[in-house]
């Protein structure tokens, strides 16, 4: 039973995928993504594995992108979508921190608004709330990561600021 509805959803989920609209807006996110991890770099290298994880890197710098990583919705209270990018940094000697990238559509383009440094997972946009889920205890604790020590958090995006909501 849980297998049929697993593939009822997957058929489900499947025409809005390979939408043409939705495509062209990834894309478009995915460039602004890109140019942003490109100026954080001094002469910034390209390379794209094999699943589309898209690398930018130079000189201990690395910025992992995965387009699959992209969620769309209403950030700012206006039409159209606005995105969030969950990107992989890496720093030498640190590797691996998250980075939420918060691009808000002004109608014309994408324009990085806001960056989230932390171990957060952003879950959802809807009606201008960010559901994201987060530890309530210290990246340091051997509690950290638990199931039962993560809570979900809500935020609206207000002047430019994300503020939580109750």
């Amino acid at each position: 039973m849980k297998n049929a509805l697993k593939i009822i959803l997957v058929l489900l989920l499947l025409p809005s995928c390979s939408d043409p609209e939705h495509t062209k807006l990834r894309d478009e996110v995915i460039a602004t993504v890109e140019k942003f991890a490109s100026d954080q770099i001094e002469f910034p290298r390209r390379s794209v594995d094999r699943d589309g994880v898209i690398s930018i890197y130079n000189n201990g710098i690395v910025y992992r992108i995965d387009p699959k990583q992209a969620i769309f919705g209403d950030i700012d209270g206006n039409p159209p979508d606005d995105a969030i990018v969950t990107v992989t940094v890496s720093r030498m000697p640190v590797i691996g921190i998250n980075e939420h990238i918060i691009l808000i559509n002004d109608g014309n383009e994408f324009v990085v608004s806001a960056i989230l440094d932390s171990g957060i997972k952003v879950l959802s946009i809807d009606k201008g709330i960010i559901s994201m889920e987060t530890s309530v205890v210290s990246p340091d604790s051997p509690m950290y990561g638990c199931e039962s020590c993560r809570e979900v958090v809500h935020y609206r995006y207000t002047d430019g600021q994300l503020v939580k909501t109750d």
